[in-house]
């Protein structure tokens, strides 16, 4: 049950009780006091770290996505991936194929909806995210790096704007379009030096910079037992945060392998019920979807993404390794 309600007896009168039923609001986080940057290559990586990011209820965080994720099949308009009757929420607007502009905003409906969801358990998330909320930055200069977007044969520059989504006093949410599928270290870096540098721009308040993370699990099949997954896109960000060399923050975090040598980090998402939980099994032999991640983003696979209670081998593991560097 995720809001609990309270039922008080307020009065007696002559033989006859008067009941109110008050719905607890949802618990108050106190001011953030620091800023979590996390950068992730597509709308729908976020579990990829949640344990790095979960239950920071000082914490501002920024979410911010490099590319709309256009490039995914399941945009095509039979939308291969979505099934009804398992509890998936229906894409609105219904995809009208790869790279098209409706393929674009149902990638950011579903990870808003995905965030506002993970709040209600979680009083250190952002939330309250609606298509109303969100504004355009002016374009920002690319100095001197080249910002690309390639749509199969069609080739053409990057929009230099960001959509921004504001989340309330825990953070807010940045959409980039460098192109899925043809990410670069080039335009994950300027990506990443755009928001430092335009902290009022982007509505980003004065707190102190803390943790630059990435959301983004990159394998390449060096190590047995753990999910192979050489996405150019992850690996962009991959590499990038872990190399990263601005000053501003105290840490720089990306996910790994438990085998990897540089591991040194590990955590266990406390909400991977929240986000991966399944339910019984439907008439046509699914699952049903009780948790977030297979509710928003359901309709992006087929059957479902599938969570790791245990190991490492899917994408989306309860049990996580991290990279660490310190400053």
């Amino acid at each position: 049950m995720r809001r609990m309600v309270a039922i008080f007896v307020i009065g007696l009168l002559m033989g006859t009780v008067i009941v109110v039923s008050v719905a607890l609001l949802r618990p108050t986080a106190p001011m953030p006091e620091k800023i979590d940057m996390i950068v992730m290559p597509h709308p729908d990586d976020e579990m990829e770290a949640w344990s790095v990011i979960e239950n920071n209820t000082d914490v501002y965080h920024l979410f911010v996505y490099l590319t709309l994720g256009e490039e995914t099949s399941f945009c095509t308009p039979d939308l291969p991936g979505y099934q009804e009757a398992t509890g998936e929420r229906e894409p609105r607007p219904m995809p009208e194929g790869k790279h098209s502009e409706a393929c674009e905003s149902e990638r950011i409906n579903s990870t808003l909806h995905f965030l506002n969801q993970m709040a209600e358990t979680d009083p250190g998330l952002p939330h309250g995210f609606t298509e109303s909320t969100m504004r355009w930055s002016d374009p920002f200069a690319e100095n001197g790096v080249q910002l690309t977007r390639s749509d199969g044969d069609a080739r053409a520059p990057a929009d230099r704007r960001a959509r921004v989504f504001d989340g309330g006093e825990q953070g807010q949410v940045v959409f980039f379009d460098m192109g899925d599928g043809d990410l670069t270290e080039d335009e994950t870096r300027w990506v990443i030096d755009t928001v430092l540098a335009n902290r009022t721009a982007l509505g980003i308040p004065d707190l102190r910079w803390n943790r630059l993370i990435g959301a983004s699990f990159y394998h390449d099949s060096t190590y047995e037992d753990c999910m192979d997954y050489p996405h150019p896109d992850h690996k962009s960000v991959h590499r990038t945060v872990w190399d990263d060399n601005a000053g501003a923050f105290s840490e720089w975090i990306v996910p790994t392998c438990r085998q990897d040598p540089e591991s040194t980090r590990d955590g266990v998402v406390d909400h991977f019920g929240d986000a991966m939980e399944l339910g019984e099994p439907t008439a046509d032999g699914y699952f049903s979807r009780l948790g977030s991640h297979n509710i928003h983003y359901g309709w992006l696979k087929s059957p479902y993404y599938e969570g790791d209670w245990e190991g490492q081998e899917k994408l989306f593991q309860r049990n996580q390794n991290f990279r660490v560097r310190s400053s």
